[in-house]
């Protein structure tokens, strides 16, 4: 399964991208992004089955975000964090 992280806070992406590594390796391969806009880009991409997303992105929030992935491939599963 792939993962995509969102969140723009290094020490919490850091926190997350550690979990999923030692707790639940099979939602390898990760990906990270950084703001919403750069979000979007990677999601079209990767195309992952899992996004671990910040609300508050810089640019797009993660609500927004949610909305625009859901509305194309509204099968993803999303928590968000």
């Amino acid at each position: 399964m792939r993962t995509l992280i969102a969140e723009d806070n290094t020490a919490m992406r850091e926190h997350a991208e550690r979990l999923l590594r030692e707790r639940l390796p099979q939602a390898l391969p990760l990906c990270v992004t950084t703001d919403g806009e750069q979000t979007l880009a990677r999601f079209r991409m990767e195309r992952p089955e899992l996004l671990l997303l910040d609300i508050q992105l810089p640019g797009v929030n993660g609500i927004e975000v949610a909305r625009a992935i859901w509305h194309d491939c509204p099968s993803t599963r999303i928590v968000f964090w």
